[in-house]
């Protein structure tokens, strides 16, 4: 999953580096033992029962989370596709957040 990119998992790995348990394309070597870090982690996608499948991150190209904390949310995009953020989806995806009242920051590569 790109949360297995991204953000840094301190004991795990650095930020924009894949997780040293993440098989890329499989998922997860030790996901019935993950970490509390990884298991506790959730993106916007997961936390909103609602949203459609063309937005997982995995999907759409951008994971969209709200760090502990903030009322912002942090669109950080695929590396391997830098312009998926400016699909029309993702746009509306964007809008929709702004008008809720969510600022939006976009992180690139």
């Amino acid at each position: 999953m790109w949360c297995c990119f991204h953000p840094a998992w301190p004991g795990l790995k650095g930020p924009k580096e894949w997780c040293k348990h993440s098989e890329v394309g499989a998922g997860c070597r030790i996901y019935a033992d993950r970490p509390m870090a990884c298991s506790t982690f959730r993106c916007v996608w997961l936390q909103d029962a609602v949203m459609p499948d063309e937005f997982r991150p995995d999907r759409c190209g951008v994971m969209f989370e709200i760090p502990y904390g903030t009322k912002t949310i942090i669109g950080m995009v695929d590396p391997a596709r830098p312009d998926a953020w400016k699909s029309e989806r993702v746009r509306q995806l964007v809008n929709k957040f702004v008008k809720a009242g969510y600022p939006v920051k976009i992180r690139i590569g």
